[in-house]
């Protein structure tokens, strides 16, 4: 178990070395917000949405942290839960150092690879954790649940942004389609993967990143097109209500079940007297 702790550990300690070189080299000498603006599109959020990393490595520190104190005392069945996403999640971690490497050397369609195995990974990850489920402990939902939460719901919308620019960078013509309706249907499929995963996951963390990339694509618009593009921020922003719809229904469904109990033992207590 203190084995499969230390690999975590440096598989993570490579994915934050690779990522502080692409800033402060950076690598090829182009930055990560450079090479995205050369494959311009209208999927593309404004920057300052990619701040979302900072919460997922910091997220993801604790994950590593705590999973080494788990792992280093054997605490059973914890222990073997997290062994279990071991190797899931150092592919993870060098599939995210790859991917680095991919995009600033402009392998385009190398890094779109990579990509899909990220998402895999943290598939795989979120199914083998049973993330979301109710009944677990807070440190469990905090230090495993959150960060792969996150993660996996920024790389599913990540992934869409990855391939239009793949396609972007092909030069494909949209087969004549107009790209805002292009745009359009990518958003689309981004918010029913949220609300799927909000309403039959459970997973309410997943679509607040939603709504977060979301709103990420209507302040670029703006700031780029003003009200020239406005069918991409009108369905944006009737995406962003549906996913918040989802959510505000599933809060209402864990209280409800949260409530019942009380209720019904309130009603036991009645009937006694």
């Amino acid at each position: 178990m203190k084995r499969l702790a230390m690999l975590h550990i440096l598989a993570f300690i490579l994915v934050i070395v690779l990522n502080t070189l692409a800033v402060v080299l950076p690598l090829n000498g182009k930055s990560t917000g450079e090479l995205s603006n050369q494959y311009p599109n209208l999927f593309t959020p404004a920057g300052l949405t990619f701040s979302i990393w900072s919460l997922i490595y910091l997220l993801l520190l604790g994950f590593t942290i705590y999973q080494a104190i788990i792992l280093f005392k054997n605490r059973y069945p914890l222990s073997k839960r997290i062994a279990g996403i071991s190797w899931p999640f150092i592919i993870n971690c060098l599939a995210n150092a790859s991917w680095i490497i991919a995009w600033h050397y402009e392998q385009v369609l190398l890094s779109v690879s990579i990509m899909l195995v990220i998402l895999i990974s943290l598939i795989t990850i979120h199914e083998k954790l049973q993330i979301a489920l109710p009944s677990k402990p807070f440190a469990q939902k905090l230090w495993l649940d959150l960060p792969f939460s996150i993660y996996l719901g920024w790389i599913s919308i990540a992934t869409i942004a990855n391939i239009t620019a793949l396609l972007v960078h092909l030069k494909w013509n949209g087969a004549g389609v107009d790209p805002r309706l292009w745009t359009v249907i990518m958003i689309s499929i981004g918010a029913i993967l949220n609300i799927f995963m909000v309403l039959s996951k459970n997973n309410i963390a997943f679509g607040f990143v939603g709504v977060w990339a979301l709103t990420g694509i209507i302040i670029k618009r703006k700031v780029a097109d003003g009200e020239h593009i406005n069918l991409v921020i009108f369905c944006a922003q009737i995406c962003i209500s549906l996913i918040a719809v989802s959510i505000i229904l599933q809060i209402l469904k864990y209280w409800n079940r949260s409530t019942m109990p009380i209720l019904k033992s309130d009603q036991v207590a009645e009937s006694e007297r």
